[in-house]
């Protein structure tokens, strides 16, 4: 076991002062969430908010409604490299995934690609994905779709409070998504928003809304007792014994879609108070940490950074591409070691995941597969200091 200083993959910190807030919250929780709506529609100017337990329960929500709009469709396109919570989503909406291979200087959509795909007729959305904080072109992605009726669903999960080109992350789709779990921009322990100005989308998720269960009080007391963990084990003094915890599975990736569908508590939306205020300063952080780092291993012969990661202002955690695997391997071997906080990414392409791998048989997806095999990603939150950094840098040069 290793008893030392130990960063955390990401992080967006919980202070007790917000654990109290949240606590008050479980008194009105009605105040608190209409509240956080509100400075939500106030923040990215739009008509329609929806508060729910996570970001993938935020994405199985819009893709029943947009089924319930057009129920004949029942195919969502997403990049073949994204989070195991996407397509775990779809199919817990009860709809299939069809998959595009991406452009490996981005992670964003191979266009080229994209644009032979959206002729299916089956085909109700399309998910592109700002991961890790990395922007996807949506405009460009509107052009491959010729003004079909396929909606664009943005997934912003990992980017609340980005900007791209002068637009806020989210607001670009026709419905998008945020997540506020544990490892993300801005953390409400768990939870999910939805956005969009389509009144028919709107409508329909209300009706689904409708049917969703409140957190039962076994799980608004888990809800709590996970919040004080966060609040202390998070920190790097701390985080070395959750990472001693195998059972715990920190740092893997599991696609599951038995996952609950809940509206968002008072209590997450007690811990949001101020929540604007300690965005801007954690993206101010990140920032900084993420320039440094870009400007270390710009030449480094070692790494391969993505185009967007300099001027990209919120990456929840920095990605580079590792020359070779065996390389990656020993990258990662000593961030353990040392308590550095570099990790692999997602483990595979979509199409590679064990659950999903017969759906997908004969098809091949080379940029995803080839990213999944050599992508780390190094820490960027408020944690980090100088020194750290250091001995980051000097892991990869």
């Amino acid at each position: 076991m290793r008893i030392a200083r130990t960063l955390p993959p990401a992080a967006a910190p919980l202070y007790p002062k917000e654990i109290v807030a949240g606590l008050k919250g479980l008194l009105n929780g009605k105040k608190k969430t209409d509240r956080f709506k509100s400075e939500i529609q106030s923040f990215f100017n739009v008509k329609h908010i929806f508060l729910v337990s996570s970001g993938k329960a935020a994405l199985t929500i819009i893709l029943k409604a947009l089924n319930e709009i057009t129920p004949e469709k029942n195919k969502v396109v997403i990049p073949a490299f994204t989070c195991y919570s996407v397509p775990s989503a779809i199919y817990h909406a009860g709809l299939k995934v069809k998959l595009c291979d991406i452009n490996p200087d981005s992670l964003d959509f191979d266009l080229n690609k994209l644009c032979d795909l959206v002729s299916d007729n089956k085909i109700v959305g399309v998910v592109p994905t700002h991961l890790f904080g990395l922007p996807s072109n949506i405009d460009k992605l509107r052009k491959c779709l010729k003004n079909s009726d396929i909606t664009v669903i943005e997934d912003a999960a990992q980017a609340m409070g980005s900007e791209f080109n002068g637009n806020k992350a989210g607001i670009s789709g026709d419905v998008s998504f945020f997540s506020l779990g544990r490892g993300k921009a801005l953390s409400t322990v768990e939870g999910g928003i939805i956005l969009t100005n389509r009144s028919d989308i709107a409508c329909a998720i209300e009706k689904h809304m409708g049917n969703i269960d409140k957190y039962s009080f076994l799980e608004t007391i888990k809800l709590i007792l996970n919040a004080l963990f966060l609040s202390v084990f998070l920190h790097p003094k701390f985080f070395w014994l959750p990472c001693s915890l195998p059972f715990l599975n920190l740092g893997k990736t599991v696609y599951d879609t038995n996952f609950k569908i809940k509206k968002m508590t008072g209590f997450q939306a007690g811990i949001s108070a101020g929540w604007q205020e300690k965005l801007k300063q954690l993206i101010i952080n990140r920032s900084k940490n993420s320039n440094t780092i870009y400007n270390k291993l710009n030449k480094s012969s070692n790494c391969k950074l993505f185009h967007t990661s300099c001027d990209t202002k919120n990456l929840i955690r920095f990605p580079i591409k590792i020359i070779n695997e065996q390389l990656k391997a020993d990258i990662i071997k000593k961030s353990r070691k040392f308590g550095l906080g570099i990790m692999p990414s997602y483990p595979t392409s979509v199409n590679k995941i064990d659950k999903l791998k017969n759906r997908f048989a004969n098809q091949q997806y080379p940029a995803a597969e080839k990213i999944a095999a050599t992508l780390i990603t190094v820490p960027t939150h408020c944690f980090l200091k100088q020194k750290d950094i250091k001995k980051i840098i000097s892991n990869l040069i």
